[in-house]
């Protein structure tokens, strides 16, 4: 029943993994803008404007 599901993530957490192992700068850096994406948007003065 959740067999695609499950191995779509499967997937995504095996790309995920070889790009920290590959480009450990790289995946700093989409890590802290992908932390930055959800600060901002959960930020009330920033929902305010």
């Amino acid at each position: 029943m959740f067999t695609d599901t499950i191995n779509k993530c499967a997937a995504n957490a095996a790309r995920i993994a070889r790009l920290s192992a590959n480009n450990p700068l790289g995946f700093w850096v989409s890590s802290a803008m992908a932390g930055a994406y959800v600060g901002l948007w959960d930020h009330p003065d920033f929902l305010a404007r």
